[in-house]
């Protein structure tokens, strides 16, 4: 047996050993996948996308790879997803692959893309992004438009309201009505207690929040309920059905 296959032999050891340990820390109540991601977005009809530097999409047990680098991801109530690429693209999936949205304004080669830095859906289809400039765009079926706040993260609850997470960390919802074209804006943002660095509201508007030292907290309707576990990105289903990417990318739910 030469160094080479020794060494390989070694890393594969080493490997297995690692997921074996993070799979045997599981919090009580949760389970572990046998899939890895930096980001995990679930639609209300349960299908479940995720980015590990680049998409993949669940089937049955198992993840199938997309191959498209991607950095922030939401999934409409039908299952479709819609992603923030690697260079700020707005793109959504059409069947066949991701293409981009079409802002309106021409380049001189082309119609530039809407470029944003998070997006999320809500379980009703509305769709909403932070731009690059840090202001919330709601989706009218053709085109973005701008509205009132700032954000670095967004996340929508099933009547189509966002909820966001300032750059300072503080947490608003939306509590006017909906925008509409060529119509005022009306209403204001409720500020919530507490911290977070990202927020994901789930299919019956359950709330959760990413909060100091990475750990998970939801919303009862009076506080924050300290979940018992940690990880940068949660995605929240109907109830306390939820997905979480830990540290090393591992991902648990329940």
């Amino acid at each position: 047996m030469n160094f080479t296959t020794k060494t390989a032999m070694l890393a594969t050891a080493l490997s297995a050993l690692t997921t074996f340990s993070a799979r045997a820390q599981v919090p009580a109540g949760w389970a572990a996948t046998n899939y890895q991601a930096t980001d995990i977005a679930v639609g209300k009809n349960g299908a479940v996308w995720t980015i590990n530097q680049e998409v993949s999409y669940q089937v049955n047990a198992g993840m199938r790879p997309w191959p498209w680098p991607a950095s922030r991801m939401a999934v409409g109530p039908d299952g479709t997803p819609w992603i923030i690429d690697t260079l700020h693209r707005v793109m959504f999936f059409n069947g066949s692959g991701f293409v981009p949205t079409k802002s309106g304004v021409w380049d001189g080669k082309t119609w530039a893309p809407y470029t944003g830095n998070d997006i999320g859906i809500g379980a009703n289809g509305w769709i909403w992004i932070i731009g690059t400039d840090s202001y919330p765009y709601w989706w009218d079926g053709r085109a973005f438009n701008k509205f009132v706040g700032l954000g670095v993260k967004i996340s929508v609850g099933p009547d189509g309201k966002p909820w966001v997470v300032t750059g300072a960390g503080t947490i608003f919802q939306w509590t006017g009505s909906l925008p509409a074209v060529g119509y005022p804006i009306q209403g204001a943002w409720k500020q919530y207690p507490g911290w977070a660095s990202d927020i994901s509201v789930g299919p019956d508007g359950t709330v959760y929040v990413v909060g100091g030292s990475n750990v998970i907290y939801r919303w009862n309707g009076t506080g924050w309920v300290n979940e018992g576990v940690a990880g940068p990105a949660i995605a929240a289903g109907a109830g306390l059905h939820a997905w979480l990417a830990r540290a090393g990318a591992t991902v648990i739910t329940r």
